[in-house]
């Protein structure tokens, strides 16, 4: 009998994307999705009976993501989190829990080249609070004898790159300047620098770290190479078709602009792990994705 993973969450960028994946490249399990149509995650219990039928090798928890209001937030990450594990807990179940943690629990890290997981965590806003609360409650449970690991990815970029991050809201951008819009991109500061990953081999290393990861352990996912925002977007107008595009900077929010740059170091000693692919094709990817979806 083929064993089964279970992803939240499953109609997300991360969710989606695993799907994806796992369909091309693990043939050997049966694959389950639930999105919040399906099952309401910050209602306690809701979850006990699905699980209770599928009983997962393997449980993704992708639920949840980023807000503007906080308890809204508090509910999909953290709630969310507590009742999938209470259920996991209360039915006795041996699943490999993934929690995805975020490179925004630890802040802006003085002092340190390259970010690892024994860094202490100061996050700087509300999104990094919620997932640092998330992340400490899955050690909690695991604690207790779950099998939970929590993998904090760094920037992602790549193919259906939601809006919301840096370098899919730039190319959504270009994409409406090149259907006719005004040839001016905004964004936030462009200080600084980032950790980027595609979105490929994001979802390569989460399979991995599933099956490998030590329960209880935390595992950054990133690069460990440092790329300044500024110049991604220089590249992305590089490949637009359409020039003289004006860029318009809030360079008043100074609080973007300093490095993120995590250390994969702990995360390669347990897998033979490495990205795939190049920065430059993962912001081709990007752009082209979106213009797939305006044609």
């Amino acid at each position: 009998m083929k064993k089964t993973i279970l992803i939240t969450g499953a109609h997300g960028f991360l969710g989606s994307s695993l799907s994806a994946f796992l369909r091309k490249h693990q043939k050997g399990f049966k694959l389950h999705g639930i999105a919040h149509e399906d099952c309401d995650l910050a209602e306690p219990g809701a979850v006990k009976p699905i699980l209770r039928r599928l009983k997962p090798a393997y449980i993704f928890h992708f639920a949840g993501g980023r807000t503007d209001d906080v308890r809204r937030m508090l509910d999909a990450n953290f709630e969310t989190t507590k009742n999938l594990l209470d259920a996991v807990a209360e039915l006795g179940l041996k699943t490999r829990v993934v929690i995805p943690g975020s490179a925004a629990e630890y802040g802006n890290i003085h002092g340190k080249k390259l970010i690892t997981e024994n860094c202490l965590p100061k996050p700087l806003g509300w999104y990094g609070f919620v997932k640092l609360l998330q992340t400490n409650l899955g050690l909690f449970y695991a604690r207790q004898g779950l099998d939970v690991v929590v993998v904090r990815m760094f920037n992602i970029c790549g193919a259906n790159t939601p809006a919301s991050l840096s370098i899919g809201g730039f190319a959504r951008q270009i994409v409406a300047i090149e259907r006719g819009e005004k040839p001016v991109i905004k964004t936030k500061n462009l200080g600084g620098k980032r950790d980027f990953l595609d979105i490929d081999d994001i979802c390569r290393g989460l399979w991995m770290i599933a099956r490998k990861g030590k329960a209880g352990e935390i595992y950054n996912l990133c690069s460990g190479r440092s790329s300044s925002i500024r110049t991604l977007l220089q590249r992305l107008l590089r490949s637009a078709h359409s020039r003289d595009i004006r860029v318009q900077e809030n360079k008043q929010d100074s609080s973007l602009s300093f490095d993120v740059i995590g250390a994969n170091a702990k995360f390669r000693s347990v897998v033979p792990w490495s990205p795939r692919v190049s920065l430059e094709q993962s912001l081709q990817n990007t752009l082209d994705s979106y213009r797939r979806l305006a044609s």
